[in-house]
């Protein structure tokens, strides 16, 4: 009886996939990236950009076909992992580049996950060229996620703090409080049902009512109280001259 619920639970979980939504967490910044790029562009030749801890994760940050396939032939990645689209396996917290090498530094949802977030900020830091650009996101209230680890959250004053070296360009919400909530409800679905198999299938079923909800951070964000609910924060950042 065991193994024949367990089958059923297999199909359906399967089914279930062929069907699933996306997380339904919404990036509200993350298009700031291509918007830096196309600048950056048309103002330098030959211009180099990091993206640091990427994973398998495949973005294209707003970008046309076209720009983003410009954007890939400059971008270095780096990750501890040397998975197929990383060009070098390595650890953030010893970047192993020249110092003053790039235009340009993406950092997305990497900081929460290193042992000494301060010594990879001055990292990035050193390698960035003179009034060269960082853009980072970190969590503030998001479940825990471990990649493989998971050590802290940030206030937008926190950010600030943490890039304290750099001239600050921008500060905002990155995920809003309706990405904050639908994704605690989801982890909060673990609890209530600790069989995995009915958990992944309720989980995926509520993701098909929470997923267009997502769209009201678009709203919700521009809101000045949203900061104290947000999911998590994005900074543009400049390293200056002297």
């Amino acid at each position: 009886m065991n193994r024949l619920s367990n089958h059923v639970f297999t199909i359906l979980r399967a089914v279930i996939r062929l069907v699933c939504l996306p997380h339904p967490t919404i990036n509200l910044s993350e298009h700031r990236v291509g918007q830096i790029w196309l600048q950056i562009k048309k103002e330098t030749a030959n211009p180099k950009i990091l993206e640091i801890g990427p994973g398998q994760r495949s973005r294209t940050w707003g970008l046309t076909n076209s720009q983003y396939c410009s954007l890939k032939k400059a971008i270095i990645s780096i990750d501890l992992k040397l998975y197929p689209k990383i060009h070098v396996q390595g650890n953030a917290h010893n970047l192993p580049f020249k110092t003053n090498t790039f235009n340009f530094v993406i950092c997305q949802a990497v900081l929460e996950h290193v042992y000494n977030s301060e010594r990879v900020v001055k990292e990035i830091y050193r390698v960035l060229r003179p009034n060269g650009l960082v853009y980072a996101e970190v969590p503030f209230l998001q479940p825990f996620h471990a990649a493989p680890f998971d050590y802290r959250r940030y206030t937008d004053v926190g950010l600030r703090t943490l890039f304290s070296d750099f001239e600050i360009q921008e500060v905002g919400v990155c995920g809003g409080p309706v990405s904050t909530l639908n994704w605690i409800l989801l982890e909060f679905v673990g609890l209530v049902f600790p069989n995995h198999y009915l958990a992944s299938m309720v989980k995926n079923s509520l993701n098909w009512i929470l997923y267009p909800l997502r769209n009201l951070d678009k709203y919700l964000s521009r809101k000045q109280e949203a900061r104290k609910l947000t999911s998590s924060f994005y900074i543009i950042a400049k390293k200056s001259l002297g």
